[in-house]
């Protein structure tokens, strides 16, 4: 699944069972997106995370300790700041 230049998208907020089959999430040039991808630890089937040009509060929020609780289950995550 793909997310590309939403520039009022804010916050993603995902609930249990949501996507249940989904492997790799692709979030890019989304501007205003500065909180944490809330609920994405639901996605057990998601492998790769990829954050391509994103707000730096939230590629911290998932460099930060709070990373290792939210996404463990994700085999592959790309970072690359904006």
């Amino acid at each position: 699944m793909q997310l590309l230049e939403l520039a009022e998208l804010v916050t993603l907020r995902l609930e249990k069972g949501a996507l249940p089959s989904i492997k790799e999430l692709n979030l890019v040039r989304c501007q205003e997106m500065r909180s944490t991808l809330q609920g994405i630890q639901h996605l057990t089937s998601l492998q790769k995370l990829h954050l391509e040009e994103m707000p730096a509060e939230l590629v911290e929020t998932l460099r930060g300790d709070e990373f290792g609780a939210s996404y463990s289950s994700i085999v592959y995550i790309m970072l690359r700041d904006s």
